[in-house]
C-alpha cells in the first residue's frame, strides 16, 4: 500500500509540475525564422534578420520525410524548433529550445520524443507511444528535462514506471494518458 501511495505521490508531482519557464516577451516564428532547410547532415535556419545558423544532425535523414515546425515547447513565450520524421502515429520529433539571449536554437537536440503531444494548458510535455500491439508507452518531460517512461501492456494488464520501478493500473496509465490530452 505505501508504494503504490509513494508511486501516485511522485507521478502527481512530475504531472502537475510545469517544465521550467522564464516570463519573457515572445516572438512570433514567422517574424523570427525566414525559412528551414533539412539537409543530409544539418537543419540550416535563416532567420529574419539575415542572420544563418547550422545545426548538425549525427544521423543520415535522406530516407525519411521530414518537417519543421514550431512550438513553445518550454512555455518561455519563444518558438522552438521541432523536427519531424513524419512517420505516423509514432513520429519521432526532435526538439532544439530557442535561447533568446544567443538569438539562437540549440546545437544538438535538447531531446527526442516519440508522439509529441503539447499541453499548454497544464504546461506539460507528453510523448504517447505505441511500442507493439500491446504495449504503449508515455513519455513525460520533466522539470529538470528528464523523459520518464511510463509502460502499459494491454496483454498482461500490468504497466510499470521507470522512475520509481513500480507497478500501475490500466486505471492509472489511462488517467495519465487523459492528463497530458486534456
Amino acid at each position: 500500500m505505501n508504494q503504490m501511495k509513494s508511486l501516485l505521490t511522485v507521478l502527481s508531482l512530475m504531472l502537475s509540475a510545469s517544465v521550467w519557464s522564464e516570463t519573457t516577451a515572445g516572438e512570433n516564428p514567422v517574424a523570427l525564422v525566414r525559412s528551414v532547410e533539412i539537409g543530409d547532415h544539418a537543419v540550416s535556419v535563416q532567420f529574419a534578420d539575415g542572420r544563418m545558423q547550422s545545426i548538425p544532425v549525427p544521423h543520415e535523414i535522406e530516407s525519411l520525410d521530414y518537417s519543421a515546425r514550431f512550438l513553445d515547447i518550454n512555455f518561455d513565450g519563444h518558438p522552438d524548433l521541432v523536427i519531424d520524421d513524419n512517420l505516423g502515429a509514432n513520429q519521432l520529433s526532435e526538439v532544439f529550445l530557442y535561447h533568446p539571449k544567443a538569438r539562437l536554437f540549440s546545437q544538438e537536440a535538447d531531446w527526442k520524443m516519440n508522439g509529441l503531444h503539447l499541453n499548454p494548458r497544464r504546461k506539460l510535455v507528453c510523448g504517447l507511444h505505441r511500442i507493439s500491439n500491446t504495449q504503449y508507452e508515455i513519455q513525460i518531460l520533466t522539470k529538470n528535462g528528464r523523459i520518464e517512461h511510463v509502460i502499459f501492456d494491454y496483454e498482461r494488464n500490468a504497466g510499470t514506471s521507470e522512475m520509481t520501478r513500480q507497478s500501475l493500473s490500466r486505471e492509472f496509465f489511462e488517467a495519465l494518458e487523459q492528463r497530458c490530452l486534456n
